[in-house]
């Protein structure tokens, strides 16, 4: 199976997107993390203990996040060496072709195939969508994803 290079291209262009809001994000949520450890002094100064712990707590999720958005990094890092080496597209050939599930397969199907061409002449012909990624939505660290 061959990919065309819009695809591929489109699939970089959107990889490159989310790894500059990953950016993006790691950059906010340091400063935010400096801008509580401002404060956290000033109330450490002030003697203001209660204040030291709230400061604590949102210093504590803030780190989280961070681990989050550079684990994000790593992942996104292997998604652009396997789109790069085509490994990306041709392992759903491989996760079709193995025995999934009804539920797996229509998963599969609805997020990365724009159609399959089926004919008595040729053998089947899976065009993926030409931004497969396009279909996640990204927040920036912070907001909240419920409605």
């Amino acid at each position: 199976m061959a990919v065309n290079d819009k695809t591929k291209s489109s699939t970089i262009e959107y990889l490159n997107t989310i790894d500059h809001t990953i950016k993006e994000n790691i950059i906010n949520v340091e400063k935010q993390l400096d801008n509580l450890a401002s404060k956290g002094c000033i109330a450490k100064e002030h003697g203001d203990r209660e204040y030291e712990q709230v400061l604590e707590v949102f210093q504590t999720k803030l780190l989280e996040t961070l681990t989050e958005l550079v684990t994000s990094q790593g992942v996104l890092q292997e998604l652009f060496e396997a789109v790069h080496s085509d490994l990306f597209f041709s392992r759903f050939n491989s996760l079709l072709k193995s025995e999934l599930g009804t539920t797996e397969t229509r998963l599969l199907l609805l997020y990365f195939v724009d159609k399959i061409l089926v004919s008595s002449e040729n053998p089947i012909k899976i065009m993926f969508k030409e931004s497969p990624f396009a279909s996640f939505h990204l927040t920036d660290a912070g907001q909240s994803t419920e409605t």
